[in-house]
């Protein structure tokens, strides 16, 4: 089962998508999700665009390169051996802030290690409480509760050993000429 999300900078989240069976990729899951249909309907995100390198770039979110690039989702440069700078630049850029998501996830198995360890309970109630250990997590953010160093470090191990599903490759051949002009601004900036 995938818990698609949308983190804040306190590794909070703030929207949550549960419940596509583990065989379907995150774009895929994310092209239908209402929070894709929330960003571009939303007026507030039209009225906060910005000019960066003389392009108005709107409200974005990040992902990996699993998803497909989109005006409101900024993705990586694929991976290439002689990658010029400013595209290298781009890609560490966007690393470093995707680690805010990786440390959500990491810390909400943490915290909730059968989330982590994969739920043993019947399928009609996994939903529920994958969104119950979101809000818990959240609440315990706010408390600013701790998390046990060994129980991440326990967590990580957890996750090297466990064999994931490979993501599937974004064949739709489409090109997104104004994605691709807000991406390309952002490598001017860096």
């Amino acid at each position: 089962m995938v818990l698609l999300a949308l983190v804040d900078a306190r590794c909070r989240f703030i929207y949550i998508n549960v419940g596509s069976p583990g065989r379907c990729n995150d774009s895929a899951i994310f092209e239908s999700s209402s929070l894709k249909r929330q960003f571009q309907q939303c007026s507030l995100f039209k009225e906060m665009t910005r000019q960066i390198s003389s392009v108005n770039v709107p409200v974005i979110l990040l992902g990996d390169s699993a998803f497909k690039l989109d005006v409101h989702l900024m993705k990586p440069y694929p991976f290439c051996v002689n990658q010029p700078l400013n595209k290298k630049k781009f890609n560490f850029a966007l690393s470093k802030c995707r680690r805010v998501v990786e440390n959500a996830f990491g810390h909400l198995k943490a915290r909730f290690r059968r989330v982590g360890k994969g739920l043993d309970n019947h399928m009609v109630n996994a939903k529920a409480i994958i969104k119950a250990c979101c809000v818990l997590h959240n609440f315990l953010n706010e408390e600013n509760d701790e998390i046990n160093e060994r129980w991440i470090a326990a967590q990580q191990i957890e996750d090297q050993s466990r064999q994931w599903p490979e993501d599937e490759p974004n064949i739709s051949g489409i090109f997104n000429t104004r994605a691709e002009e807000i991406r390309q601004a952002f490598v001017s900036h860096f």
